[in-house]
């Protein structure tokens, strides 16, 4: 009967730990955490350290992790983007605002 306690325990704690730190682990879409730019021409809007570009992922399979911890990592990324990542200045300088309509009056 000890073995089988004991293995419940160490499920029960494992899964704890995934719960709690997998936000941690692969939380992106702000300046300290960096930004995820999906495949198939999907485009982001970036803005940080007041320089907003718009990058698009024309891979055909690949997502791509665009840097922006520091200011350099950042400039690094702008200047030595792959052939498939396009950056543009955004479309605007007015912050974006994404609204939701329901349906229902």
């Amino acid at each position: 009967m000890k073995p089988f306690f004991y293995n419940i325990c160490i499920l029960a704690l494992l899964s704890t730990l995934f719960f709690f730190l997998s936000p941690f682990v692969y939380a992106t879409g702000t300046q300290k955490t960096g930004y995820q730019v999906p495949n198939n021409g999907i485009a982001v809007e970036i803005d940080v350290y007041n320089n907003c570009k718009r990058v698009t992922n024309t891979h055909s399979s690949n997502a791509i992790f665009v840097p922006t911890a520091s200011e350099a990592e950042w400039n690094t990324f702008l200047a030595s983007a792959p052939a498939y990542i396009s950056i543009d200045d955004c479309v605007s300088s007015a912050p974006f605002i994404s609204t939701w309509k329901s349906d229902n009056p």
